[in-house]
């Protein structure tokens, strides 16, 4: 159980917060109630939850759950469910689904159109066209997540949008929680400032609906749905043990120093350089890093710590810094792959584990996580950690693990009789950094095992980079908001003509500029001076019009021009060490190496490059100079950083500031 002290939210809107259940739910949320306070969250659902698989209406079975999207020759909206090729979703597929994240889950992918797009799921009330009245429930409960906002929508007819269609926006959650709304809250598409409260006396189908509001795909994973009434209920009157409809073996907790309740006994790991897996295998408890880059993939796992060898054993170091746990940030990069991924896991060597009965984890993660074990190079087994910002452990019997393995007839226990390695992996699809740290690992006990002081736990503050296990500065070399107009190389001779800004672009003579600037370039010395663009903006910011594919960006010399002002001399740049950016933009950021005298677009592209992220908020990156080759640094006559469009594609950049990764520089 992951319990949580919630304190009274006041604002434009007021919510309650119910607390965790056993099953590592996060709470229920009502919109109009001010008072929060924490209870057990539903030990059932009256309507259907995955644990039993049942829709139930009207004391009945008779709806049924199905699937919808734009279809417009590819380019439309559609929801792709875990464990099946299928976009339709049909009664054969739910058990599928339901194995494979134990619960109702997909990814909602939007096509590359601008148009309103939307996809989603929904469960009828009935058979063919029959309404039920819900008034009774008074509203709905949804317990899931998501990292699209979810609108839930009631109408009377479940193929088509009717005039009584009622909505109500649901937010986007990282980890489990339940959210509740009233009758009241729905809101008539068509009927301004009339409710959903009359639309629910013949009601035909409930939506789940996801809109391409932010432009990206998510995904999602909804446990459970109860009519208000029943959750509600629950919350005043909670239900002894004997009485839940299915309990759950997995509990999920806010670890605390009390160990009054744990069974410290078993007890694997808790902070040493290796696991105490009882098996006397030389190799037996070993900690190790794995990541993607075997599969085309490009994450990777820094430290909070420098090593003197980016190969080096890490534990050691991270554990004798007063971390007190196994902390670290997960660059997650898919490269070439479809999803990056990495992590960390300790060997326990073909060994039988069923008498550990489950695991008990404890952890922080910026992202959810998955707990995987190994036979061999196969994945046998998984369960999944849910993100949380707080250390918490939470405990999984072998029954709460879903069977991945070959041998779909075997139980979870008797995969767990041949097991070679155990796993924390983070995984993405999307380029991001995530925080994580494993403070303690245990066989499975229903009350917690290890015991954790807290007091000597430290989560470090960790900044986004690319590559590398090192941070550096993002404005010693130039910050926008000084209003320079050129980068402080230190290579420049006495005329200072070095590290002034450019634009840089493969566009022909009389073609148009792909770059939009937000006032005119150029001042009475210069007439491509980038100087009142940084005097505007604090930065270097511009909009991109791609009519047609190709590059354009901005760039700077290292070292003073030729006295012809066309040729650029080569500078060694070595002593930075590497570079960071703090930047935003809608597109990938390709940082250029040139090493040339000229900058010839079109071979441009050819030269040492690292890629960066788009990022819609300022972030700051750091990439180090092994990534673009050993000897690029020492003869560098230009940095570039250049945004790569398609023909159609536009948007906007923002490069704030640049810094060395060299202290001291």
């Amino acid at each position: 159980m992951l319990k949580k002290s919630f304190g009274l939210l006041m604002g434009a809107c007021l919510y309650v917060f119910f607390a965790c259940s056993d099953d590592g739910v996060a709470g229920v949320t009502e919109q109009e109630n001010a008072i929060a306070f924490e209870v057990d969250t539903p030990n059932s659902y009256d309507l259907w939850s995955f644990a039993d698989s049942q829709l139930v209406v009207g004391n009945e079975n008779l709806g049924h759950w199905f699937s919808y999207g734009n279809t417009e020759e590819g380019d439309g909206a559609r929801v792709l469910f875990a464990g099946t090729a299928n976009t339709e979703l049909s009664s054969d597929d739910m058990a599928t689904v339901i194995d494979s994240c134990k619960g109702l889950c997909g990814t909602v992918e939007f096509g590359k159109s601008s148009k309103p797009m939307s996809a989603g799921i929904g469960f009828t009330l009935g058979t063919d066209s029959s309404t039920l009245d819900v008034s009774a429930w008074n509203g709905l409960c949804v317990t899931y997540k998501s990292e699209l906002a979810m609108h839930l929508k009631i109408r009377s007819d479940a193929e088509n949008d009717t005039d009584d269609e009622s909505f109500v926006q649901f937010p986007k959650l990282k980890q489990f929680s339940t959210h509740c709304a009233k009758w009241d809250d729905f809101k008539q598409a068509h009927k301004k400032g009339a409710s959903g409260a009359s639309a629910v006396k013949k009601l035909g189908a409930i939506l789940f609906e996801f809109r391409n509001e932010e432009k990206q795909n998510g995904s999602f994973n909804i446990k459970g749905v109860g009519s208000y009434t029943d959750i509600v209920r629950q919350q005043e009157n909670p239900p002894s043990s004997s009485s839940t409809k299915k309990s759950s073996s997995s509990s999920m907790k806010k670890s605390s120093s009390s160990s009054a309740e744990k069974d410290s006994s078993v007890c694997l790991w808790n902070g040493q350089v290796q696991v105490n897996a009882g098996f006397m295998d030389g190799i037996d408890g070993e900690w190790s890093i794995f990541d993607d880059s075997e599969n085309g993939g490009k994450s990777a796992i820094s430290w909070p710590v420098k090593l003197s060898n980016s190969n080096d054993d890490p534990w050691s170091s991270i554990l004798s810094s007063n971390y007190g746990c196994i902390a670290g940030m997960a660059s997650l990069n898919s490269g070439s792959s479809d999803m990056g991924y990495a992590g960390i896991g300790f060997v326990v060597d073909n060994s039988n584990v069923r008498d550990w009965g489950g695991l008990c984890v404890t952890y922080f993660s910026d992202l959810d996580m998955s707990l995987e074990l190994d036979r061999g190079k196969n994945t046998v087994l998984q369960a999944d950690l849910e993100g949380s910002d707080e250390i918490v452990e939470k405990c999984i019997a072998w029954d709460e693990f879903a069977n991945v393995s070959l041998n779909a007839k075997a139980t979870p226990a008797e995969i767990a009789e041949e097991i070679s390695f155990v796993k924390f992996v983070m995984k993405s699809d999307k380029w991001i950094d995530v925080n994580f740290g494993i403070v303690a690992v245990g066989m499975y006990s229903a009350n917690g095992t290890c015991e954790v002081n807290l007091d000597k736990i430290e989560k470090p503050v960790m900044n986004s980079r690319s590559q590398g296990n090192r941070v550096g500065s993002a404005d010693n070399l130039w910050l926008g908001s000084d209003y320079t107009y050129n980068v402080d190389t230190h290579l420049c001779d006495e005329t200072k003509t070095c590290g002034y800004w450019y634009s840089v672009e493969d566009t022909s003579d009389g073609e148009p500029s792909r770059i939009t600037w937000p006032v005119t370039k150029g001042d009475a010395y210069d007439s491509t001076s980038l100087g009142p663009i940084i005097d505007y903006c604090g930065a270097l910011c511009g909009s991109l019009n791609f009519e047609s594919e190709g590059f354009a960006g901005v760039g700077f010399s290292i070292v003073n021009r030729d006295a012809d002002g066309e040729s650029m001399k080569a500078g060694d740049i070595t002593g930075w060490e590497g570079l960071c950016v703090k930047y935003s933009s809608s597109f990938d950021l390709d940082i250029v190496m040139n090493t040339a005298a000229h900058e010839d677009p079109s071979v441009l592209l050819q030269s040492p490059m690292v890629t960066l992220p788009k990022s819609d908020s300022l972030t700051t990156r750091c990439v180090e100079w092994e990534e673009f080759g050993a000897d690029a640094p020492s003869k560098t006559t230009s940095l570039l950083f250049v945004f790569q469009g398609d023909e159609g594609t536009e948007g906007d950049f923002n490069i704030v500031g640049l810094g060395t990764l060299a202290d001291n520089y």
